[in-house]
This record gives C-alpha cells, structure tokens and sequence, in this order.
C-alpha cells in the first residue's frame, strides 16, 4: 500500500512537471513575437539616430542632442559657424 501512495504521487508530480513545461512551450511564440517587436522598435531608433552638436570653448564642452536629423540645428550650426569665422576675421 505504501508502495501505491508513492507511485500516484509521483504520477501526479510527473503530471503537473509535464503541464508546466507545456505551459512554456505554449508562451515560447509569444514571448519570441514581443522579442522580435522589440529588435524591430529598437532598430528603427537605430536607424533614425541621432542629431549632435558639440560646442568647445576654453576647457568646457557643451553637447546638444536631439533624436533623428533635425534640420533646425544643423541651419543653427551654420549661422554659429558663419559667425564665428566673422568675429575672427
């Protein structure tokens, strides 16, 4: 009889082993579909980039940083480059 009870309990502690891991099997697509949204996300971040401006004076530096091509600090960086070379001449 002892002998009975620990086969049926073994049985079940089989049983619910097997049900988890079918449990994760089942959530694998799942869990591979967000992975694969988030390398997609994280790749169009990549591709956008970013947009710096680094300004240098004396022993300060002082970075701008905007996320994509912002073409308002490129024309900014343009007007402080054409007046600079003014302010030198």
């Amino acid at each position: 009889m002892f002998f009975v009870r620990q086969i049926r309990c073994f049985q079940s502690a089989e049983v619910s082993a097997f049900r988890g891991m079918q449990t994760a099997a089942r959530l694998l697509p799942v869990l591979g579909g967000l992975l694969g949204a988030g390398g997609v996300a994280l790749g169009a971040l990549g591709w956008l980039g970013y947009t710096t401006l680094t300004l240098t004076l004396g022993a300060a530096e002082r970075a701008y940083s905007v996320r994509g091509r912002n073409r308002m600090l490129f024309d900014f960086t343009e007007i402080l480059s054409e007046r600079m070379l003014k302010a030198k001449r």
